[in-house]
């Protein structure tokens, strides 16, 4: 009979990249703000992705792991065509990798793109004109207040659930840094099993903010929210890969 490490390295395994759209938001953990997906201030559970094929994390000088997060706010202009300047609640970051802000207008039924004047990032505010009608701004920016986030991977049997941290980073140094021309890794090093994530099992998108982490409301989404997580992933069944990882997660020390 084949060892495990063998039906892995015969198991097919085909790269990719789980994106934003992957995951379910975990809108429950906020407090009444439509979109608002943590609780401000303590480690949440942001997103959630129950794999359906047997994953391995790619940490390959190839694969880029992508992560930002946005924030939201919602303002009203005068309606009379002249500039004005709103200001921002959180620091707003300028940052390399994505747009700093995004906004919508929704002075009609369907929200429309826009495009501020200026951003002053020492200011942490935007100006903005409007076309003579009073609009509501839908604002989208990632902050530069630092916020810790954790990648971790869940797996059970039906009975116990045993849950590893995988991979952590504060918003500091992740909105600040070009995630292109300087790529972020998985390090899953620490042992032969803690790449791999078994059918069935979960993983976990957890953020501690002392802001409120919005990716989307009613009616928009932010463009500028990036996730991307590298990965292969196998079609077949890998025999006994989940008690495996169980094992493996248990003795490196879980999170309970």
């Amino acid at each position: 009979m084949k060892s495990l490490k063998q039906r892995l390295r015969g198991s097919g395994w085909t790269p990719g990249a789980f994106a934003r759209d992957d995951f379910d938001p975990q809108v429950s953990n906020g407090i009444g703000d439509a979109g608002q997906l943590n609780t401000t201030g303590e480690m949440s559970v942001i997103m959630t992705l129950q794999v359906e094929r047997a994953v391995a994390l790619r940490d390959d000088p190839d694969a880029d792991l992508q992560l930002a997060l946005t924030t939201s706010e919602m303002f009203t202009t005068s309606g009379n065509g002249s500039q004005e300047t709103f200001n921002l609640q959180h620091a707003i970051a300028e940052t390399p990798s994505t747009e700093a802000l995004v906004l919508y207008s929704v002075a009609g039924d369907t929200p429309e793109r826009v495009q501020a004047d200026s951003v002053d990032y020492s200011a942490d505010s935007f100006t903005y004109t409007d076309s003579g009608t009073a609009e509501d701004l839908v604002a989208y920016y990632v902050p530069r207040t630092p916020a810790e986030v954790e990648i971790r991977k869940v797996v059970s049997d039906g009975r116990v659930n045993i849950r590893q941290k995988l991979w952590a980073q504060n918003t500091a140094i992740l909105h600040t840094r070009d995630q292109i021309e300087q790529s972020l890794n998985f390090d899953v090093s620490g042992s032969d099993m803690e790449r791999y994530i078994p059918r069935k099992s979960t993983i976990e998108i957890a953020v501690k903010a002392p802001y409120r982490v919005i990716l989307a409301t009613t009616d928009t989404e932010a463009p500028n929210a990036l996730v991307s997580l590298p990965k292969f992933q196998t079609e077949q069944r890998v025999e006994g890969l989940l008690p495996a990882v169980k094992e493996d997660a248990a003795n490196i020390g879980s999170m309970g």
